[in-house]
């Protein structure tokens, strides 16, 4: 996930991790950040922390990737309308697998972009369920400084959130 907020694009470990593994990483003022911060998965929610950036190169390259969703757009759409657009991009997928398997091995070759394109879509899905998931408070989530929370979704203190997980037991 993404978001644009003081001047600068906050952007999800997951996702860049996604950007390093298919090695899509650029430009290289990111890659040095990326590299600076160790960046890996330490722990399970790691995957959902911010890192910064703040040039206009790196701005812009973000807003590019149209496969990591922007909080702004889909923050304030309805759990229906999140779910709708998630059955609608497993069929577009879907629609890419078919007439990838109906070509010929010479075409395949010509055409594996395709595989990068279903697996983005994957992508932009799990994202789409994740943001699914910490609307309804389940899945915790710290947003960067100046963005604020969706309605009824509230930033608990760890301790707090201990002591609710333990006496709910």
């Amino acid at each position: 996930m993404k978001i644009r907020c003081n001047n600068a694009i906050y952007v999800q470990k997951g996702d860049i991790i996604y950007l390093v593994y298919n090695n899509l990483l650029n430009p290289s003022s990111t890659i040095l950040k990326a590299f600076k911060r160790n960046i890996s998965l330490n722990g399970s929610n790691d995957k959902y922390e911010f890192m910064e950036f703040k040039s206009d190169e790196e701005i812009k390259f973000f807003n590019s990737l149209d496969w990591i969703i922007d909080y702004d757009e889909f923050i304030g759409l309805s759990d229906d309308k999140i779910n709708e657009l998630i059955i609608s991009i497993k069929k577009n997928k879907n629609s890419i697998i078919k007439k990838f398997g109906s070509m010929s091995f010479e075409d395949k070759k010509d055409n594996a972009s395709m595989v990068f394109k279903c697996a983005s879509l994957d992508h932009k899905i799990s994202s789409l369920e994740d943001l699914l998931l910490f609307r309804q408070g389940k899945l915790d989530m710290k947003l960067p400084k100046g963005v604020d929370y969706p309605i009824g979704v509230k930033q608990e203190k760890k301790i707090k959130k201990i002591v609710r997980i333990i006496l709910k037991k």
